[in-house]
């Protein structure tokens, strides 16, 4: 008889060394003269920075060469045609240097003088392959790189998959790596490393905040998730079934205590990426959210699956300790669409008509751009068209769905969250 747990093994250990292998390839490709390329891609030049801020170019070129030489931030990196470029990090550096300085009078302010409360986003759906890691990375992406606002943005991986850890480059083996999960059952499991973090004399906070990865935006950190996350749902049923016997507490309230609470003064914006399946690790986040994005797919069974779930929706939150009364809104945004395709289109217009007003004017198209970012663990974002990686057209038909989608989520945020003058 064959030793299949072994083999199987064997067999994660490849695995395991392969992806290892691939992301240290990708880095490496990744550098260009020293500089890491996805860094460089989102690098401004003087003008491009003045005109991001609103200001003047020969104000801004002032303000930063005395900022270099006292020290409060370091020199800029200098291009092949001599042309000055500021990373995001030097970008947000200055951005803050500005703004507490109080030197030069800003036309522009910050998300967070301009609005108050913790904006937090549920990306979620029943039916997989609609692209909903994809929306959720992509909305952290583009509401992370305006380097006016500045918006702190948080990105939270609640899907036991863990495809952001590929996405954003983290290499789990470079430092201890804890998810929600285990920030949220931490005091229930004696053995783990949570509890072995505690004993060595951390703070609960202090844990958290230090389990928040930096990724290639500097204003952008992930919370990432790990297969080994499908055990909140086995201890929560437990749990579920021994409070009903109980009445006792409610496992849902864990991602929201333990974790969003902790860190909800250092962030603008949490981004929940969840899995495609009703359990208790994603009522965590319905009851953490505020609120919720839907993609759907433009195909007919893809929106048949997403109107069933949105049909049992409102129970599902009246479930909840909250019973969904923080939820602000629930929105659902078309992707994967195909305008050559009569029935991609004819999708299309069945979802505006059902859905009405809570459906962005924004469709997500379905582009191998989209393909070619995520096996170079990126975003059409993170991609120029000097890198030629993929056709002018398809990069453009990614990058400007993406942005205006952005600008959609922003305007409904700010309908809620702006503050009152």
């Amino acid at each position: 008889m064959s030793d299949i747990i072994g083999e199987l093994r064997v067999l994660g250990a490849k695995l395991q060394e392969d992806s290892e292998t691939r992301l240290k390839t990708i880095q490496e490709e990744n550098i260009d003269q020293d500089i890491d390329t996805v860094v460089k891609n989102h690098s401004l030049s003087l003008s491009e920075l003045s005109r991001a801020l609103g200001l003047q170019t020969n104000v801004l070129k002032s303000f930063v060469n005395d900022a270099i030489e006292k020290g409060l931030i370091p020199p800029v990196l200098q291009a092949a045609n001599k042309r000055h470029l500021f990373t995001l990090e030097h970008c947000h550096m200055i951005t803050d240097l500005l703004h507490s300085s109080g030197e030069i009078k800003m036309k522009k302010k910050l998300w967070r003088d301009e609005h108050e409360g913790l904006a937090s986003i549920m990306v979620a759906s029943l039916k997989g392959g609609t692209g909903k890691t994809q929306t959720a990375t992509s909305l952290a992406v583009g509401l992370a790189l305006n380097v006016s606002e500045a918006k702190r943005v948080l990105l939270v991986d609640l899907d036991p998959q863990g495809s952001q850890r590929n996405i954003m480059q983290i290499d789990e083996n470079d430092e201890l790596m804890l998810t929600a999960v285990d920030l949220m059952l931490g005091d229930k499991e004696p053995d783990s490393d949570y509890q072995s973090l505690i004993s060595a004399g951390h703070s609960h906070e202090e844990i958290v905040k230090a389990s928040l990865f930096d990724t290639h935006i500097p204003n952008l950190k992930l919370l990432p998730a790990h297969p080994s996350d499908e055990r909140f749902n086995a201890f929560a049923w437990q749990e579920i079934i021994d409070g009903s016997k109980q009445g006792g507490a409610d496992v849902t309230e864990l991602l929201k205590q333990k974790v969003i609470d902790v860190v909800k003064d250092d962030f603008d914006i949490v981004i929940f990426d969840s899995a495609p399946s009703i359990n208790p690790l994603v009522w965590s986040g319905y009851e953490a959210c505020n609120f919720v994005i839907v993609p759907c797919a433009t195909r007919s069974l893809d929106w048949s699956a997403v109107k069933e779930y949105l049909i049992d929706l409102p129970d599902k939150f009246e479930q909840l300790p909250a019973e969904g009364k923080q939820i602000k809104g629930v929105h659902v945004v078309a992707t994967m669409f195909e305008d050559d395709k009569p029935a991609s289109d004819d999708v299309l217009m069945r979802m505006k008509r059902h859905v009405g007003d809570k459906m962005f004017n924004t469709t997500i198209p379905k582009s191998n751009a989209f393909e070619v970012a995520v096996s170079i663990h990126r975003t059409p974002l993170d991609i120029r068209k000097s890198e030629k990686l993929v056709s002018t057209r398809q990069l453009d038909k990614s990058t400007m769905a993406i942005n205006s989608f952005v600008r959609e989520v922003k305007l409904r945020l700010t309908s809620h969250f702006a503050r009152t003058k």
